[in-house]
């Protein structure tokens, strides 16, 4: 979102405030990397990609900001080696060190194997809103002492646990729609046309981070966390409805 409105306004902007964007563009994935929050690192350089890939005008911009973010990533582990958790952590916790069968790690498994139970038992509307943590630590759905949590801890399955096969293709059928015009405004793009501005991309990188499906998540039906999934699209249908403005 923040690059997004930066690059609506990038030819009214003087030179000191696009210096400053280059800096806390590049900043944000070392601090995200620091931090230790794999998932967020993972979406980040997902969203990175994505623009990478989609952007018709500002594509060095972001390019330039990601090899220098990977660069500085790179110092900071050589100089400590533990601050690499992100990734050897994940390594070690996902099975990827060894053939062991695990998805993603034995707490998520467990998790997801218990909100998968739920869903076995409501498949079409599933067990109702925010109940998954209500019905975790019944003995039909258990898996272990540690499988009952406050949400799943991806939004997928938490839909299907929590509103069945109905409310999990609704979702989905709009990430697929994403990726279709994600996919079309890339044909168009070896064509010299697009479908969508490199402001559209941003918020459509917004919703691709919020939807992807491969990674924990938070609770879908959490208020705050509905603030900063929803807030995207507002301003994305501004853009449609307004389509005489240049975005």
């Amino acid at each position: 979102m923040f690059c997004g409105l930066i690059f609506l306004l990038w030819n009214t902007i003087d030179k000191r405030l696009k210096i400053l964007f280059f800096i806390l563009n590049t900043s944000t994935l070392v601090i995200i990397f620091l931090s230790g929050e794999r998932a967020a690192f993972f979406l980040a350089i997902l969203s990175y990609v994505f623009m990478i890939l989609l952007f018709k005008k500002n594509k060095m911009m972001i390019v330039s900001s990601l090899l220098v973010s990977l660069f500085l990533i790179l110092i900071i582990f050589k100089l400590d080696p533990d601050s690499g958790r992100v990734i050897q952590r994940t390594i070690e916790e996902s099975g990827l060190s060894k053939i062991t069968g695990i998805r993603f790690t034995k707490g998520h498994d467990e998790i997801y194997q218990s909100a998968i139970n739920i869903f076995k038992d409501n498949p079409i509307f599933g067990s109702g809103l925010r109940t998954y943590n209500l019905l975790c630590n019944k003995e039909i759905y258990k898996v272990s002492s540690t499988s009952c949590t406050t949400h799943p801890h991806n939004t997928y399955i938490q839909l299907l646990s929590e509103t069945g096969l109905v409310g999990f293709f609704f979702i989905f059928f709009v990430f697929i729609l994403i990726i279709y015009y994600c996919i079309k405004h890339l044909i168009l793009l070896f064509k010299k046309k697009y479908l969508l501005s490199d402001f559209q991309i941003c918020l459509f990188a917004c919703f691709l981070i919020t939807l992807w499906p491969i990674t924990s998540t938070g609770n879908f039906f959490n208020n705050w966390l509905n603030c900063i999934y929803f807030y995207p699209v507002g301003i994305y249908l501004h853009t449609i409805s307004n389509r005489k403005l240049k975005y």
